[in-house]
């Protein structure tokens, strides 16, 4: 028997059916779905769910377990569903790649995009311990001590302490921990007007395949005393290489570089990348080596071909393709991440590279691609929300003879071939599993221009 809380309802013996593309499971009443997370499919639930909803979308919450999947595992993490960041923990890995599998497979059938198989998931060889960047909020005790954690899925408001993270380097964890000590540290030396937990709002740590570490520091205005601070949590940790202040501001953000070195080195297949502070890089840096072999793979370039490589980043997709190209070109709208791919190429010797600082809506466009030249293939590897109208218009009209589209939401890209699937045929479909013990997927798709009578 349930105890129910006021303006909820119970729902008992409830079946799983399937999967939501939030990677939520659907629990159905036999009218409704309901949206439920630590579900499995095949499961059957008991559900909570608030009685004032909209009847598009029934959120509920898993009360009990009445017959358990025989894919449920008890999760690595102890606190696993209370900080809500591996939502899919609880799945045997390989099932976890299974349902990933199937999800992608969902939203192209949503959508009605012809394809050919889809290929296996391409497993993580670290299915924990794999991430080499992590963001950390800032909370306080009731006591006044500050402690790091992560905004809950369903609480974003609010911040759980984290002291340990399975899916993240543990020497990361070790240098987040021992900031906290260094912090509160300092904030009790400081005068009891400075309210240091209204300054900082939060650090960044990336590491990279060494160990190396980089940290940044976001605050709403430079820190008092901030060298002193700077020595202190620098000191005992050889693996610490470089510390930023990133300065919040609404209008635009300023980075300060503290101490060390001003980025980190990355190696990935026989390159090397330069990572400032600011720069996007595949979070699973031990999985991201073969990703980038399988773009190279699928874009199949020749001695005579010129690639456009849309939201290039620091480089790394173009670096990769350069020695198979005439010429590849990168468009970007950070200045940051260009100011390192263009250090990356001068650091891995290759001349065959331009890489542009621009909003690619605004910059792949006729008259820059009649100055730089018709492309023979492009490579985008676009934001979670896709890619925009425009820029696949313009993709159409310029017609080259391959696409490699990379994309982190299966959703949007099922939304994005939409426009293409008369133009290109799909010729492969292959997801890799950038982000074990969550319902994220990775997926590269291989499209090949239509004759004009087929098109």
């Amino acid at each position: 028997m349930h105890l129910v809380p006021k303006g909820y309802k119970i729902f008992e013996n409830l079946p799983v059916i399937g999967w939501h593309s939030s990677g939520k499971a659907i629990v159905s009443d036999g009218r409704h779905n309901i949206y439920v997370p630590y579900a499995i499919p095949g499961e059957q639930v008991d559900v909570t769910v608030a009685k004032r909803q909209k009847r598009n979308y029934i959120a509920g919450d898993l009360t009990s377990i009445v017959q358990a999947s025989a894919h449920r595992v008890s999760p690595a993490c102890p606190h696993f569903a209370r900080c809500g960041g591996c939502n899919w923990m609880h799945i045997a890995y390989q099932q976890q790649l299974a349902f990933k599998k199937q999800l992608i497979s969902q939203a192209l059938a949503k959508y009605q995009i012809p394809h050919p198989p889809i290929e296996e998931v391409v497993p993580s060889p670290q299915p924990l311990a794999y991430r080499g960047k992590v963001d950390f909020a800032p909370g306080i005790t009731p006591q006044g001590e500050i402690y790091w954690g992560y905004h809950p899925a369903e609480d974003p408001h609010t911040v759980f302490p984290v002291e340990e993270c399975y899916i993240t380097d543990p020497q990361v964890i070790a240098t987040a921990l021992h900031l906290q000590k260094v912090i509160n540290a300092y904030h009790k030396s400081l005068p009891d007007s400075v309210k240091l937990y209204e300054i900082i709002k939060g650090f960044t740590l990336r590491c990279n395949k060494n160990g190396d570490q980089l940290l940044t520091i976001h605050a709403v205005e430079v820190l008092p005393r901030v060298e002193e601070l700077v020595n202190q949590i620098t000191r005992y940790n050889p693996l610490l290489k470089s510390v930023f202040l990133k300065l919040q501001h609404p209008l635009h953000n300023t980075l300060m570089h503290l101490w060390g070195d001003s980025y980190l080195i990355e190696s990935m297949n026989r390159w090397l990348f330069q990572l400032s502070a600011d720069a996007f890089f595949q979070p699973n840096i031990h999985l991201a080596d073969q990703l980038f072999q399988k773009i190279v793979s699928l874009a199949s370039p020749s001695a005579d071909d010129i690639i456009y490589d849309l939201y290039t980043g620091v480089g790394t997709i173009a670096i990769h393709l350069a020695p198979y190209a005439k010429h590849v070109i990168g468009i970007e709208n950070s200045e940051t991440a260009i100011s390192d791919a263009r250090a990356n190429q001068l650091r891995n010797r290759l001349d065959n590279l331009s890489f542009v600082v621009g909003d690619v809506l605004k910059t792949f466009v006729p008259e820059f691609i009649n100055l730089h030249g018709r492309p023979d293939i492009v490579v985008l590897d676009p934001p979670r929300s896709g890619t925009l109208i425009e820029t696949l218009k313009n993709m159409i009209a310029f017609r080259p003879k391959r696409i490699v589209y990379v994309s982190c939401n299966p959703v949007s890209l099922a939304w994005n071939l939409t426009y293409l699937k008369d133009f290109y045929t799909i010729e492969s479909v292959i997801p890799f599993d950038m982000f074990p013990q969550t319902h994220h997927v990775e997926t590269l798709v291989r499209l090949e221009r239509k004759s004009k009578e087929n098109a």
